[in-house]
């Protein structure tokens, strides 16, 4: 993911159960179609789209994401999670090491 960037997500909800999506580190709306735990979530044979706006000055870094529902913790066993990473891009280094930086 880029930063000043918006991203469109479409979940398409295949189990039996519902399910969603929730993040974790990204500075992004809790309201729909964002990050909506609390009253959003997508159930079975549904689709949803999400849209993250991802804020121009957002921390590079690694972060994640996992369905946030009353099963939470059955849908994590089976694997529904994952990585999001944030590049902070040549343009603006933001203090990384030299030897990241002069990487040609």
């Amino acid at each position: 993911m880029e930063r000043c960037k918006a991203y469109s997500l479409t979940l398409v909800n295949n189990l039996d159960e519902e399910t969603s999506i929730h993040t974790h580190g990204l500075h992004i709306s809790g309201e729909d179609p964002g990050d909506n735990v609390i009253n959003h979530v997508v159930n079975p044979g549904d689709s949803y789209t999400y849209t993250y706006q991802i804020p121009c000055d957002h921390a590079s870094g690694t972060f994640w994401y996992h369905p946030h529902t009353s099963t939470t913790a059955g849908q994590l066993s089976k694997g529904l999670s994952g990585a999001l990473i944030v590049e902070q891009g040549v343009d603006n280094p933001e203090g990384a090491p030299e030897w990241i930086t002069s990487m040609r």
